[in-house]
C-alpha cells in the first residue's frame, strides 16, 4: 500500500510543497527520516499545500491563505488562489496587444530603411517610416492611457 505524507514548517505549519511517497513497509521509517529536513515534520492525507497548513495546535490541517504576490492579486475563495484582479488581467491584454501591434510596425521598417539608404532624397520611403513612427507612438500611448487607468482605479479603491 501506497503511503504519502507531506512535509510542514514545525514553527508555522505551512506546508513546504514537498512529500515523501512509499510503498517499502520495512523501510518506512529510515525513508521518511531521510527525506524530512530538519524543522520539518510530516502528516498524511490528502492536502492542498497552498490552501491548507497544519494548526500546530491541534495538529489537524486548516484552510490557509498565503499572503498576497503583490496588490495586483485577489483572493478567489471559489478556487483558494490568488489571481489577477480584472482590471490589472486587462492592462496586460492591452499592453500585450500593443507590443504585438509595435513588433508587426518594426517588421515593416526594413524595406523602408533599406531603400532610404539606398537613396536619402526617397520621400515614399521617409514617409513610411513616419507613419510606421507614428504607428508605434499611438501604442505606447495607448499602453500609458491603460496603466494610468488601471492606477487611478486601484487609487480609488
Amino acid at each position: 500500500m501506497m503511503r504519502t505524507l507531506h512535509l510542514y514548517d514545525v514553527a508555522t505549519g505551512i506546508f513546504s510543497g514537498q512529500s515523501f511517497s512509499t510503498n517499502d513497509i520495512a523501510g518506512f521509517e529510515e525513508g521518511l527520516r531521510l527525506n524530512t529536513p530538519p524543522g520539518h515534520a510530516t502528516i498524511e492525507g490528502d492536502i492542498d499545500h497552498l490552501s491548507q497548513a497544519v494548526d500546530l495546535k491541534t495538529g489537524e490541517i486548516i484552510d490557509y491563505r498565503p499572503p498576497a504576490p503583490d496588490s495586483d492579486h485577489e483572493w478567489n475563495s471559489t478556487t483558494r488562489r490568488w489571481q489577477l484582479k480584472p482590471e490589472v488581467q486587462e492592462l496586460q491584454q492591452k499592453r500585450a496587444a500593443a507590443l504585438a501591434e509595435i513588433s508587426a510596425l518594426e517588421a515593416q521598417q526594413p524595406r523602408a530603411i533599406r531603400e532610404l539608404l539606398l537613396d536619402p532624397d526617397n520621400v515614399d520611403a521617409k514617409a513610411k517610416l513616419q507613419i510606421i513612427d507614428r504607428g508605434i507612438e499611438d501604442q505606447r500611448e495607448l499602453m500609458a492611457a491603460a496603466t494610468v487607468a488601471v492606477n487611478d482605479a486601484e487609487i480609488a479603491r
